[in-house]
């Protein structure tokens, strides 16, 4: 049996250490399943990841299967694997003319009606012609997925937040040829809400439109109920942008957003000497100015460090992780996320989803 392994740690402060802080793990969970593969972790919302499969068919690019199962990692809790209903339609009716060439999902949590949804979207694309969008949702508790219609035109990337009912992406250029030079450019964050599943795009200002090439140095997050994004400038400082949206204070009936509802404001961070990685991935602790950087230079847990970042302060403390050495099989952190414990039930869906085993 290969079980996958949560590690559960509070953050503690030292009062007599300047450099550095302290994650002590206090808690591991194990999913209670037979020995399952993977190949991407969602999440958290609502206390619940998502597990994620897929197979491609021909090529490394297209994909001809999609799985996923929810989890929730308080009560272990799991369900079975439920598979794409869009590519089973595509085989059916398509197989061999269109590729998959992506797919972006994420958890998403209804604050009106307390529903848990994931929320996919898959970028198809025929021979010599411009990519088109599908959307498909499934609602916890039910084994249909729903195909939503009027999928904004922009290449939506895999990096994305959950934040008060909505579900936001990072996106580059519309996919089409006919766009003129101004919507040309990667302007926009492509919005899910949650509950009406309508999308809305959010304009960027031109002077923040680079940043959003470079995904290195970029990662989108949520900070004090508000979305930003973490932009590395230079060797020695850095930008975090927050977004003011008047849409996450009151309900949309019309999924419209203008530029009249969006406001940037912009904090300068200065970076230390010591602190260097290929790719940073950013979380703000909810309640307090702390971030917590996660800093990669390989994906070996080895190679990945964290740091706590004072908004208040201005000061980067080194985390370190007690208690990885007892458990020697852990190499690669595919989730390191701050995390809130629900009982959020699964079980309804456990028991009326069409189990399907990749």
């Amino acid at each position: 049996m290969d079980e996958k392994c949560f590690l559960l740690a509070d953050i503690i402060e030292c009062e007599n250490q300047v450099a550095t802080t302290k994650a002590v793990i206090h808690t591991i969970r194990n999913t209670v399943a037979n020995e399952f593969n993977y190949k991407l972790l969602l999440g958290p919302v609502n206390g619940l990841i998502c597990f994620v499969d897929w197979e491609v068919k021909n090529s490394y690019f297209s994909i001809s299967n999609f799985y996923i199962r929810i989890f929730n990692v308080s009560t272990r809790e799991i369900t079975p694997w439920l598979k794409s209903s869009f590519l089973r339609e595509e085989k059916g009716e398509h197989w061999g003319s269109r590729e998959v060439t992506s797919k972006c999902f994420q958890l998403g949590f209804d604050p009106v009606t307390k529903e848990t949804k994931l929320v996919g979207v898959w970028s198809i694309r025929k021979k010599h012609c411009n990519a088109y969008f599908v959307c498909e949702v499934l609602t916890l508790g039910s084994n249909t997925w729903r195909r939503i219609d009027n999928v904004p035109l922009y290449s939506i990337q895999s990096n994305s937040a959950y934040l008060n009912g909505s579900i936001y992406w990072r996106s580059n250029k519309p996919e089409f040829d006919n766009a003129d030079a101004e919507d040309a450019n990667p302007k926009f964050i492509v919005a899910f809400d949650v509950g009406s599943e309508k999308f809305r795009v959010i304009p960027v200002p031109s002077f923040m439109v680079d940043k959003f090439y470079r995904l290195r140095w970029f990662d989108l997050f949520v900070m004090d109920e508000r979305l930003a994004f973490f932009s590395w400038e230079s060797r020695f400082f850095a930008k975090l942008w927050i977004l003011q949206d008047e849409h996450d204070r009151v309900t949309s009936t019309t999924g419209a957003t203008t530029d009249s509802d969006i406001r940037w404001t912009e904090e300068i961070i200065s970076i230390p000497s010591n602190l260097s990685f290929d790719l940073i991935i950013c979380q703000a602790i909810p309640g307090t100015n702390q971030i917590i950087l996660q800093c990669h230079v390989s994906q070996l847990v080895e190679f990945v460090a964290a740091y706590s970042y004072s908004r208040q302060t201005k000061v980067f403390k080194k985390i370190e992780i007690g208690g990885l050495s007892s458990i020697p099989e852990i190499r690669f952190p595919y989730l390191f996320t701050v995390f809130v414990e629900s009982l959020y039930p699964v079980q309804k869906l456990q028991q009326i989803a069409t189990t399907t085993d990749p």
